[in-house]
């Protein structure tokens, strides 16, 4: 199995402590979630294909979840397929001058656009993301151990 990250620079496209309040759904154009990574992010094999799932503590969202209203603090699963969001994902990651997603990194996730409709399909939703990677906290008897 593919790792996160070598899944998501591939653009390809676990069980949690945390308590998820659902998955986030871009329903609208300009729906978005901005929040930390809580959890590893992993690759999942669903029926659909593989599918990379991290949880995100919510710090400000338009998007719901599950149908719900997400609140800051709110922890919330987003589920990335190969395409438009794992392209977005990717390279936000780059931009950022990241190796990869990692816990503490934030992620900015907005459902920008919508691309071209074709005979018999819907139009692919098109995404813009950001992603800071978290500081590295050195600790002080690491110093002068």
């Amino acid at each position: 199995m593919t790792n996160a990250n070598e899944w998501l620079n591939s653009n390809g496209g676990g069980s949690s402590n945390s308590e998820s309040v659902g998955s986030i759904a871009f329903a609208e154009v300009g729906d978005m979630i901005v929040g930390a990574i809580a959890t590893d992010p992993r690759v999942v094999e669903t029926q659909y294909g593989d599918r990379l799932v991290m949880e995100l503590t919510a710090s400000n969202a338009t998007a719901k979840a599950d149908g719900n209203d997400v609140n800051e603090g709110d922890v919330v699963t987003v589920w990335v397929r190969a395409g438009a969001m794992a392209r977005a994902i990717s390279n936000a990651v780059k931009d950022a001058g990241a190796d990869g997603l990692a816990i503490g990194g934030k992620l900015a996730l907005k459902h920008s656009a919508l691309g071209e409709k074709k005979p018999g399909r819907n139009p692919a939703k098109l995404f813009e993301a950001k992603y800071e990677a978290p500081t590295k906290v050195t600790n002080v008897d690491d110093l002068f151990g």
